[in-house]
């Protein structure tokens, strides 16, 4: 037997969850109702159906559902997408793929798919900051270049666009820095670290003095 809702969402909110905790507690609660197997049918079911099914949960929009299909559903080919990966598609592929003919033929593409690619790239090229619509065509774009394991592709991606994104050396050019001179001595100085003759006889050890030089009995 379940807590109340109210129960889980304060509990919720107590660890930390914040304004999520509520979509969480009605989740569970809808959870509970459904079937034992619900979850576990997804895991059978097309990635449309599987995703449609996942966003009549409560909080549970078009990215959250493609991170569950593709973390625990095995459905390798979601592409969970956000303003990082959309970013991603533009800086890395949309310049590429409608720019010249040379760039184009440098890149690794799938022949059966490489018009759809291009009129992806071309397409999303139109969107200079994201929305639905873009979001929803860098999903297609990613999709199509890196099917059958797209899902796992976006990961790499996004992974690497956040280091870039964390990395202060990343986001500045180097530059070389000037060798720092030692200044010259002053002749004062060069007088100082000049090395001194030491006498010869300073060299030479003293004899110990004897017992009726010191005065003292053996």
């Amino acid at each position: 037997m379940i807590a109340q809702d109210s129960v889980v969402e304060q509990t919720m909110k107590e660890l930390g969850f914040g304004y999520q905790a509520r979509y969480y507690a009605k989740t569970v609660e809808r959870l509970v109702q459904l079937d034992d197997t619900y979850l576990e049918n997804l895991r059978h079911a097309s990635v449309d159906v599987a995703r449609a099914e996942l966003m009549k949960l409560s909080g549970v929009g078009p990215k959250v559902a493609d991170c569950v299909l593709l973390m625990s559903l095995d459905k390798v080919d979601a592409v969970p997408v956000d303003t990082h990966i959309w970013q991603v598609a533009q800086k890395q592929y949309v310049g590429r793929l409608t720019g010249s003919e040379s760039e184009l033929v440098s890149m690794l593409l799938p022949s059966d798919k490489q018009e759809q690619i291009q009129e992806l790239a071309q397409k999303l090229s139109a969107f200079k900051s994201p929305s639905t619509k873009a979001y929803e065509l860098a999903q297609a774009l990613i999709a199509t270049l890196f099917s059958p394991y797209a899902g796992w592709a976006q990961g790499l991606l996004f992974s690497n666009d956040l280091v870039d994104s964390l990395d202060p050396a990343a986001a500045k050019p180097t530059t070389k820095s000037k060798p720092i001179s030692k200044p010259k001595p002053t002749p004062a100085k060069r007088k100082a670290e000049k090395p001194q003759t030491i006498p010869k006889q300073e060299h030479e050890t003293a004899a110990e003095p004897t017992a009726k030089q010191t005065g003292l009995r053996p």
